[in-house]
């Protein structure tokens, strides 16, 4: 796809990496039982929030789910907005009593940096 702005296409670069390479967020890549991307979490069948990936895996539990929201900045800004999202994720998970992890990544230099809930 061609963009514009920079910043989404940015965007869908982190996207494709953490997607290639799930290890990136702790996420052994054997373990990986299904991905999807732009996974809407619905109420009363409106999009509360739509993380930019899902990963369902196993881990010693049995199954595991982590939702994954990635920022393309690193400016306070970004990582409030970052923060805000994870938060409607993760009150999301709760109100409907689901199991999940939630992490965000946002890039700061040439490195990708977590952020957990």
């Amino acid at each position: 796809m061609h963009y514009e702005r920079g910043s989404l296409q940015r965007h869908e670069e982190l996207k494709t990496l953490i997607l290639e390479n799930p290890e990136l967020v702790g996420i052994d890549k054997e373990e990986v039982i299904a991905i999807e991307t732009e996974y809407p979490l619905t109420k009363k069948k409106h999009a509360i929030a739509q993380p930019d990936i899902f990963i369902v895996y196993r881990c010693e539990k049995g199954v595991c789910k982590r939702y994954i929201e990635i920022k393309s900045g690193s400016c306070r800004r970004s990582l409030f907005g970052l923060n805000t999202q994870m938060r409607k994720i993760q009150k999301y998970l709760r109100w409907n009593r689901l199991d999940g992890d939630v992490v965000g990544v946002y890039p700061l230099g040439n490195k990708l940096r977590l952020m957990f809930l």
